[in-house]
């Protein structure tokens, strides 16, 4: 008699389960679909992909176009705009090291006229162009063993008379 006293307790239909649990399986269920929707969309759209920035220095004698978000192996390209210098003094960009490295930066157009390396900088001296924007557009490959996260680098234009640094961040996703 226990036996069938205690089947007789056991429930049998899902009526018998509380009805909290069911509501609660269905806000888990619509907010994970609702997580993964989003995420398709995004992606989508491309916000996880490769893309450019361009930053300026506060005082307008240095604006560089690089790449924000890239990957292991893709090309990356950092575009330099110089305004002309003030008595017909060359164009100078310094720049860290690491960011040469970290992007893979390995040709230079224009050739810079003199490359001096100060500790962990590298100085680039270009040709004036007269009275017209020196751009030096610095190509390569991100290097395919690259670890993932964020780089923060910076470029400089040291000098006389216009001088401002470019302070950048790139994130290298897997």
């Amino acid at each position: 008699m226990q036996r069938d006293e205690l089947l007789e307790e056991i429930p049998t239909d899902r009526a018998a389960v509380p009805d909290g649990w069911q509501d609660q399986e269905a806000i888990f269920r619509r907010v994970g679909i609702g997580v993964l929707v989003v995420v398709l969309v995004l992606a989508a759209v491309g916000a996880f992909g490769p893309r450019e920035a361009t930053t300026s220095s506060p005082d307008g004698s240095v604006s560089v176009t690089h790449p924000s978000v890239t990957r292991p192996g893709l090309d990356s390209r950092v575009v330099v705009t110089i305004p002309p210098g003030e008595g017909g003094e060359p164009p100078v960009v310094e720049m860290d090291r690491a960011a040469l490295e970290a992007l893979g930066l390995t040709s230079f157009s224009p050739e810079p006229a003199a490359v001096t390396s100060r500790g962990e900088r590298v100085e680039l001296e270009f040709e004036p162009d007269g009275d017209r924007d020196v751009v030096v557009t610095l190509s390569g490959r991100v290097p395919t063993q690259a670890p993932t996260g964020s780089t923060r680098w910076g470029i400089a234009r040291p000098g006389g008379g216009r001088s401002g640094t470019v302070s950048m961040r790139t994130w290298v996703l897997p």
